[in-house]
């Protein structure tokens, strides 16, 4: 079973495709000039290559600083249609307290503790936005039936 795993933040999207015997992530920088067509091909052509059986993206919070976080939920909107029309994937949410909780332990943690936790599992050095992916990713692997599908 492969399930891919999204963290969207304001500057980056992370995709981790994790499954029983493989690990694969990259990250897409965002930035206010467009350049949308190469990054939907980019999406499109890994999709397509790794054929992920669902799909787990980390939910959004609304408020950032104050402010509600619109950007962020245009992505995520354009990102779930986007996969569901092209491939038809099952796409899943999950709560940051949540992962955080199931794979690290605690919800409470730092920020730079999935960064430790990829590092001693997986033998690899990433970003902030890349480890969580993995994290997403590892915890729709383990505890898919725990997670709420996106209708």
């Amino acid at each position: 079973m492969k399930v891919l795993g999204i963290d969207l933040s304001t500057q980056n999207i992370a995709f981790c495709l994790l499954s029983i015997t493989e690990l694969f992530g990259f990250s897409i920088q965002l930035n206010r000039f467009g350049r949308h067509k190469i990054r939907r091909q980019i999406i499109r052509e890994c999709l397509e290559y790794f054929k992920p059986d669902f799909i787990v993206v980390e939910s959004i919070r609304l408020f950032h600083k104050g402010f509600i976080n619109v950007d962020v939920i245009k992505r995520l909107g354009g990102l779930v249609y986007l996969i569901v029309d092209f491939f038809g994937c099952n796409v899943y949410d999950i709560d940051v307290r949540s992962w955080k909780k199931n794979i690290l332990g605690s919800a409470k943690v730092e920020k730079d503790y999935s960064i430790k936790y990829v590092k001693k599992k997986y033998d690899i050095i990433t970003n902030n936005d890349m480890s969580d992916a993995i994290c997403i990713a590892e915890c729709g692997l383990r505890f898919k039936d725990k997670l709420k599908e996106i209708e």
